[in-house]
Parts: C-alpha cells; structure tokens; sequence
C-alpha cells in the first residue's frame, strides 16, 4: 500500500458530484459520491485509506519524452494505489492503467450562458414566414386585379343596356367619374382596407364583383385571425434561438470553449485530424485545469464550458440551489460517450473488491440513490430554455423595445400619408383650371 501506516493512497481531483472539492483545500476534506463509496469499502474490508492529489492536478496525458503526468501518470507508477474520482475509460489510458467496473455510461456536452428571451423590433413580422408574406402581397396583387376586371366588366355590361351612367356608394356621396382610375382607385382601396380589417365608404355593387369580393373577405378573415392567433402565442410563449445546441453547430460558430486540462476529450483533441470536427473545437477554445475558475467565466457569458453531463448536472444544481433560477443552458447534443470507471495500478489485488462493492450499489440502486441524493436539481436546468407553461420563471414582461416595430410601421404610414396630402393639394394648386364662360340671354 502506498499510503503512511499502512493505508492505501486514494488519488482525488474535482468532478461533481462523484468528488467535490475546493482545490485550495487539504484534499481530505473532499466530499462525494466515492467518498461515500470509499467509506463502505474501508469499513467492509477493514482497512484506511488517505486522501491526495496530482501535483499538476491533472486526469493524465503522455508527454513527448514518453512520460506520464497527473493520475494516470502515479497509478502507472504504482505511487497510489487508486484513483477516487471516475475517470472516461479509452484506448490510450487502458494502455497504462486498469479499470473498476463501471460506474455509469457518460457524454460529454457543452454548457453556456442560458439565452433569455430578448425584445424583437421584427416582431410583429415573425407569424408568417417570408414564403407566406410574398403569398400574402401576390394574393393582393391578385384580387386588386381581379376586383378591377370585375368592376369594368360590370360596367361595361350595365353602359352597353343603358342602365347605369352613375354609381353611388354607402356614404351616399356620388363618385364623379366611371374611368379607369376611378375603378383602379376602388378595386386597390377596397382589397387592401379588406385586409387590414378597415371600412371603407364603397362596396361592389354589381353581382360578379360581389362574388370575388366574398370570397377576398373570407379569406382576409382567416388570414388576419391566424395572424393575430400566432402573434398572441409568441407573446405568451416566447421562444429563444439558441447559438447552437450540438458540436456540429458548435464548430462552426464564433464562439471559444473550455476544456478540462488532461480530460479524455481534451487528450483526444490533440491528435485530431486538423479538418476533424475536434479539431476545429480544440482550435477555439482554452484548455483550463481550474474548474471554479472555468465555471466563472462560462456563467459570465465568455465560454461554453465541455464536460462529462453528470459533471454539468452537479453544476446546474448547484446553481439552481443557490440562486433558484437556470443561469446555465447544457446543449442536447453530445459526443464521445464512454464508460467511467476508477483506475488502479495494473494487476492490483485491490481492484476484485471494488469491483465487488460497485456491482454491489448498482444492482441494489444505492449507487444511482447516492448520485440523485448529490444533485436532487441537477436536471431542471436541461430543459430548452422558452417559457413551456404559464406559471414558468421564464415569462418576460414586455418592453418598449417590442414596440419599436409597431411604432416604426405607424410612423412611416403616417409619414407616406402626409407625403401624398402634400402632393395632391400642390397639384390641386398648379394645376390649371378651365375658363368659366357665362352665358348671356
């Protein structure tokens, strides 16, 4: 035993919630699932063990000289006698180390500031698609065409028997010319009023008019009532666009991460073909053995922290714990899933007995009842963030800023409105009026 007294020499570094400890501590004061495990162990075989740590706090990696840091480096050395944090079982550590039955099958994922939602000036354009707006401004183009068409026919028809010379609207004022662009100047009001769910004073007369005109209203109603539907449920239910939510997406945006220094996938990444998805991740993001200090600046919003999900689960509860909110959003892609698992010196007598307690809790559940007593909030926080019910933390009140788009549109109608007021009474003013000849009898 590589212990004082007698005892074995455990080797520790922090992973929630398997082994949480503050690395400017003594690492005895260490707490955890394995902690707990560790204690079983001593008490039904007898015997004690120590707590200690890697001098470079690291997992373990091979150097170019063909030496070996961290864990992986003192159990291939036989200078402990295992590791007391679970570590991701692969090729290259299998070469130097032996490993425990496994504890649990685990993913690496990546987590980042959680996205809120935000105030949209373009809100009041995302109930339709782009497809459907162009659809919708065709249809209008159509039916203006189509209200024309009917309007001259009609006319025409009416001229031809000598039955109409003049129309008159609702209001009762009398329209002062039947040409083309009084009939233009209708067929383009009426539609477009139609639409907006606005009176207009005139309405077709004449049955064909009436027909297409019927069938516009039908249909403007749907529209307008599917609009002002979906409007209302994004405002109720707003959802957030997320920057990406898998490594796929990860690797192709601006945004750099943070590996866990010695971390299987951080070791991974370093032989990585330099077209490879890992490689492209590696390029981006900082390599980190401080894990407190990594967690501070994924909460600020400056990286997306790579990890084990059991190690981000820990980190949402506590989070969640201590400030009763998701500050945190873990991605649901994940990638390089693996077994985790306790290292020992190759041919350890002491390795059959862990094994033996391991299977032990799994079959009986008291190893998933020690991980679920350890992070009882450590999924709340996996949930897309958008608001999913009524009474969910996420509602947002609204803002100006949700009207800016609103007040934007108003603003130019009333604009383009004056503009045209402008325009008419300055041609009303030059143009010229025709001489008045009096008759004399």
């Amino acid at each position: 035993m590589s212990g004082t007294g007698g005892c074995l020499r455990v080797l520790i570094l922090s992973w929630g919630p398997w082994v949480i400890w503050d690395d400017k501590k003594a690492p005895s004061t260490a707490v955890g699932v394995l902690k707990t495990l560790m204690d079983i162990v001593a008490r039904k075989f007898g015997i004690c063990y120590e707590v200690d740590a890697p001098a470079d706090l690291d997992f373990g990696s091979k150097l170019d000289n063909g030496s070996l840091t961290g864990i992986i480096g003192m159990l291939n050395r036989s200078e402990a006698d295992m590791s007391m944090v679970p570590m991701s079982v692969d090729y290259f550590r299998y070469q130097f180390v032996e490993f425990s039955e496994f504890l649990i099958v685990d993913e690496h994922r990546m987590s980042f500031k959680r996205p809120t939602p935000e105030a949209d000036v373009a809100g009041f354009v995302k109930p339709f698609t782009l497809t459907m707006w162009l659809a919708l401004f065709l249809s209008t183009l159509v039916m203006c065409t189509a209200v024309f068409f009917s309007e001259c026919g009609a006319s025409f028809i009416l001229r031809s028997k000598g039955k109409s010379k003049q129309k008159q609207g609702v209001s009762g004022s009398k329209l002062k010319s039947d040409g083309i662009s009084s009939q233009v100047y209708h067929a383009v009001l009426w539609t477009v009023s139609c639409l907006f769910a606005q009176s207009v004073p005139w309405e077709p007369r004449n049955v064909p008019v009436r027909v297409v005109a019927g069938m516009w209203l039908l249909a403007t109603l749907i529209v307008g009532t599917v609009y002002r539907s979906n409007l209302k449920a994004m405002l109720i239910l707003p959802k957030v666009v997320l920057p990406f939510d898998n490594f796929e997406e990860f690797a192709e945006v601006d945004f750099p991460g943070q590996l866990i220094l010695g971390g299987v996938l951080e070791v991974a990444s370093r032989e990585a073909d330099p077209n490879s998805m890992l490689a492209k991740i590696r390029a981006k993001s900082h390599v980190n053995s401080n894990i407190w200090l990594a967690v501070k600046e994924v909460l600020a919003g400056r990286f997306a922290g790579i990890a084990s999900a059991s190690g981000q689960s820990w980190l949402h509860h506590i989070d969640f714990s201590v400030h009763g909110k998701c500050r945190l959003y873990t991605a649901r892609g994940g990638m390089y899933s693996t077994s985790v698992s306790l290292g020992f010196p190759k041919g350890s007598a002491l390795k059959p007995k862990i094994d033996f307690v391991i299977q032990g809790l799994k079959e009986f559940g008291i190893l998933q009842y020690l991980i679920h007593s350890q992070i009882p909030n450590g999924t709340i926080c996996f949930n897309k963030p958008f608001s999913s019910t009524s009474a969910s933390t996420e509602l947002r009140p609204l803002e100006l800023g949700d009207f800016y788009g609103i007040f934007c549109l108003y603003t130019g109608g009333i604009v383009l409105a004056t503009l045209v007021f402008i325009v008419e009474h300055l041609v009303k003013g030059t143009s010229t009026q025709e001489p008045r000849v009096e008759h004399v009898d």
